[in-house]
């Protein structure tokens, strides 16, 4: 084929097309396929006289200049939102909303308690509760943590407390305990809801149109314990949306601005304890069930139990929940821990 071949009027579409596939990243043998089942004299020649082109290199660049660009934009308006809530005299509370106010709250990185949203979910017709959990799914295999308030560090180094019990035993306890208690608690970690006995429990949500039902493996979590149960101060890395499933939970919260508590923090987790140390900027949510929780990537966050509970946190909205450029735990403790869901 001759050289001038890339050019010719009648290879533009070809040209547009493997320029593209090129771009996204596509392999080489993927796109030699498919301009063979085209018809394409000499695939493997066209290609390379695509990326030997001007325009094609002077194309590359432009779109990772133009990635790099609404990299730093988005970076640009989510930390001017941050400053926007420091500057600005705001009353210490987290607006409870309506469901199509919801996205206004996501771009900009606001906590909020969405009501006449998830109230009316089947799960609320046969609540999540002890009893219903340990009657219906009793041999339900379960790991659980356990034995956490013998450990100050009981929530970092939850992989040294799991334990394999029955739901329908562990269920049980629960209901059986009459003192608040943080020794026992299944949480996100413990992956129950990868269980396949346990997976007819989510046909009972409707997560749309916020997040994609497509997506909830790996991205719905389950939290099931007494009451006193108690996640410490820690921060995430991408945006939860936490729904109080059975029972109720407080909730504190503080902004991502509060750049001080990275100092005697370890990875994700702070030293601060807001039961014993209330701050200036902290806002309170007592969730009750029905009520989910927006919490956005970012912002710092502790979890109690106030009875004994069920809830479940997820990660698989629409919009965007990748944020590469906001792990400020790595850069205090270079350790590698998992980027679980909130609590």
């Amino acid at each position: 084929m001759p050289e001038s071949d890339v050019t010719r009027v009648t290879d533009t579409e070809w040209v547009i097309w493997v320029a593209e596939a090129l771009s996204r990243g596509c392999a080489q043998s993927e796109i030699i396929h498919e301009l063979t089942l085209q018809g394409h004299p000499d695939p493997l020649r066209f290609i390379q006289q695509v990326r030997e082109h001007p325009l094609f290199e002077w194309g590359s660049n432009r779109s990772k200049q133009v990635v790099q660009d609404k990299r730093r934009l988005e970076l640009f308006h989510r930390l001017q939102s941050l400053l926007d809530q420091r500057d600005r005299p705001d009353p210490i509370q987290v607006e409870r909303i309506k469901p199509q106010l919801f996205e206004q709250f996501y771009r900009v990185n606001r906590p909020c308690v969405l009501t006449q949203w998830a109230d009316s979910w089947q799960a609320f017709k046969k609540p999540w509760s002890a009893e219903r959990l340990g009657s219906e799914f009793a041999s339900v295999s379960i790991e659980v943590t356990e034995g956490r308030e013998g450990r100050a560090d009981f929530d970092r180094n939850a992989h040294l407390l799991k334990r394999q019990t029955s739901l329908g035993t562990f269920a049980q306890r629960v209901i059986e305990c009459r003192e608040p208690s943080n020794d026992f608690y299944l949480i996100a970690r413990n992956f129950a809801l990868d269980h396949p006995l346990l997976l007819e429990l989510l046909e009972e949500i409707d997560e749309s149109p916020f997040l994609d039902p497509k997506r909830r493996s790996k991205h719905v979590a389950l939290w099931f314990g007494p009451q006193g149960t108690y996640t410490p101060l820690h921060h995430d890395t991408c945006n939860i949306m936490f729904v109080q499933m059975w029972g109720e939970k407080r909730i504190d919260l503080l902004p991502p601005y509060r750049q001080d508590l990275f100092e005697t923090s370890h990875n994700m987790y702070a030293s601060l304890d807001l039961r014993a140390s209330p701050q200036p900027e902290q806002r309170t949510v007592i969730l009750k069930p029905g009520e989910a929780l927006f919490i956005p990537v970012g912002w710092w966050h502790q979890v109690e139990a106030l009875s004994a509970s069920t809830s479940l946190a997820m990660t698989h909205f629409h919009l965007n929940n990748h944020y590469q450029w906001y792990q400020p735990g790595r850069a205090v403790t270079p350790s590698d821990i998992s980027a679980d869901s909130s609590r």
